[in-house]
């Protein structure tokens, strides 16, 4: 909690600590998490999850190569899913 007030500044954490009541801190809490909310939310839009998730043939590809099989020339990459 000390942190979000300080909003990352650890050479505030003192005076916070010291000067201040949970009562008084209480206003400041809920600005500082409606502010986080959006810059999250600004980030999610900003981002194109297309780029963020890989398809489950390019997950596959990836453990391959991570099991030290790189004939990716070889790879039909014919991958079929169970559920």
């Amino acid at each position: 909690m000390i942190v979000d007030l300080s909003k990352g500044d650890i050479l505030k954490r003192d005076e916070i600590l010291w000067n201040y009541t949970m009562e008084e801190v209480k206003p400041y809490m809920k600005y500082i998490e409606r502010d986080l909310l959006f810059r999250e939310a600004v980030i999610r839009t900003l981002i194109d999850e297309s780029k963020s998730q890989k398809s489950i043939e390019d997950r596959y590809c990836n453990a391959c190569k991570a099991a030290g099989k790189d004939d990716c020339k070889n790879c039909t990459r014919d991958i079929k899913l169970k559920e």
